[in-house]
């Protein structure tokens, strides 16, 4: 069984100890620093599951794109969330799908994270990771910094968390203050 299919099982059996049922603490804490004080600025969360931080971030205003291969996460996201949303396939990305909500600025593309890239979205202002690297296996971590950090648009920030313990890139000469567990 490989990666996609483990976590793939461990979202069709309810296995999903990681997600949240409220907005990260920490997020919210932050959040002028992830945005630089701006609004309406566009939002990547990789590997998004069905975090209710999507939401969170499009009712400040915001243009969000999660990432997620998982369909039973994002159908769950947008179900649990009460939002109408649309289904299309991706011409530009073989076997990618498009979940997009009827009344935010919400998209969530199914694909591989390795398979996504700016020429399908765009590039972003910022990107919220709190446990993406947590889920791809070790020997992919290198590699899974690689696309973020091509994903964002130069001088914006990247705040990335993983796991129990609160990194930081630094980008445009701000860092945001690092939190243990």
């Amino acid at each position: 069984m490989d990666e996609q299919e483990k976590w793939q099982n461990r979202w069709l059996m309810g296995k999903i100890g990681f997600h949240k049922n409220y907005v990260n603490d920490y997020l919210i804490d932050n959040i002028d620093l992830l945005t630089g004080g701006k609004k309406g600025i566009k939002i990547f969360v990789p590997l998004c599951g069905k975090s209710i931080d999507l939401k969170w971030f499009a009712d400040l205003g915001h243009d969000v794109t999660g990432l997620e291969f998982c369909d039973v996460a994002i159908k769950t996201f947008f179900e649990e969330q009460q939002m109408d949303y649309a289904v299309s396939q991706m011409e530009n990305l073989k076997g990618g799908t498009i979940f997009k909500s009827k009344e935010h600025n919400i998209q969530v593309y199914c694909c591989d994270f390795f398979d996504f890239s700016s020429s399908i979205a765009g590039q972003f202002d910022a990107v919220w990771d709190r446990l993406a690297f947590g889920g791809l296996p070790p020997c992919k971590h290198k590699q899974g910094t690689i696309p973020c950090s091509n994903r964002i648009h130069e001088g914006n920030l990247w705040r990335q968390m993983c796991n129990s313990h609160h990194s930081t890139r630094r980008l445009n000469g701000r860092q945001m203050e690092e939190k243990g567990a």
